[in-house]
C-alpha cells in the first residue's frame, strides 16, 4: 500500500526548503523535496503526493506551473503557495489560478501548520464526498425549503 502522506515542497533556496521540510515533517508527513518545476513535475509522476508546497517563483517557472501539474496528474493535491511579498493582488491571483492557499515567507510554523490543517482536512472531506461517505447539506431548515429573500 503507498504512502499517502508525502508532501511536495518546492523552493529555489535551499533554507526555504528546508525550513518548510522539517515543519512538514513534525506533522510526521514526509517531505519530498524539489528545487525546480521540471525536477517537481517528475515528482508528482513518481510519489502519491497529498500536498504541494513551493515557492511563487522557481528558477525555470511559477506556482502556475505546478498547479497545472497537479491538474496533469489527476492529483486532488491540494496547492498552498509561500511567497516573500505580501500583496493582495497576488494571493488573489493565486487563488483564482487553483492555488488552496497563499502564504508568507520566510516560513512561519503557525501559519504553515495552519494551512496544512486546512489543505488536507478540506482534501479528506473532498474525498469522502467524492467515495459517497458525507452527504451535503440539505438547503432545507426543518424540513422546509429555504431560499434567502436578498
Amino acid at each position: 500500500m503507498p504512502n499517502l502522506q508525502e508532501v511536495l515542497v518546492v523552493s529555489s533556496d535551499d533554507e526555504v526548503r528546508r525550513n518548510l521540510a522539517g515543519i512538514v515533517g513534525l506533522w510526521g508527513l514526509e517531505p519530498v523535496l524539489c528545487g525546480t518545476v521540471a525536477a517537481s513535475r517528475a515528482a508528482l509522476s513518481r510519489y502519491p503526493i497529498c500536498l504541494v508546497v513551493c515557492e511563487d517563483r522557481l528558477a525555470d517557472g511559477s506556482y502556475h506551473d505546478l498547479i497545472e501539474a497537479v491538474e496533469r496528474t489527476s492529483s486532488d493535491a491540494p496547492v498552498i503557495v509561500a511567497s516573500r511579498l505580501a500583496d493582495w493582488s497576488e494571493y488573489m491571483s493565486a487563488l483564482r489560478a487553483g492555488a488552496f492557499d497563499y502564504i508568507a515567507l520566510p516560513p512561519r510554523r503557525t501559519e504553515i501548520e495552519r494551512a496544512i490543517t486546512n489543505a488536507l482536512n478540506e482534501r479528506s472531506r473532498q474525498n469522502q464526498l467524492e467515495a459517497g461517505e458525507v452527504h451535503q447539506p440539505s438547503n432545507r431548515i426543518g424540513g422546509m425549503p429555504w431560499t434567502s429573500e436578498e
